[in-house]
């Protein structure tokens, strides 16, 4: 069903026009999300919703890593790592916000 209408409604767009609908679905989503080199863990963006979240500008985020802003215990080192390295669909750990505050995501 869903497949269905993306290829009704979006096979035929350019890639521009699938890039630009990608930056405003990326920008624009009410949930925090990050890009994150798999191999380095580097923050490669973060969209609106995260910098709000976080406190950071976008290019304070562009210089950190993703375990800059996770607190692990033990238990949570291997969940981060195997969720890092792309073995977990999902996972959660504590994070810290720039301004201290913890919260567990």
């Amino acid at each position: 069903m869903v497949s269905d209408y993306i290829e009704t409604n979006y096979m035929n767009i350019s890639t521009q026009e699938g890039h630009q609908l990608f930056e405003q679905m990326y920008n624009n989503n009410v949930l925090v999300m990050l890009f994150v080199d798999v191999q380095t863990h580097k923050i490669i963006s973060a969209n609106t919703k995260a910098l709000a979240f976080y406190g950071y500008n976008q290019s304070e985020m562009q210089s950190l890593y993703f375990t800059d802003l996770c607190v692990t215990n033990p238990n949570d080192d291997a969940v981060l790592q195997s969720g890092l390295k792309g073995e977990l669909d999902h996972f959660a750990v504590t994070q810290r916000l720039q301004n201290g505050d913890l919260k567990f995501m």
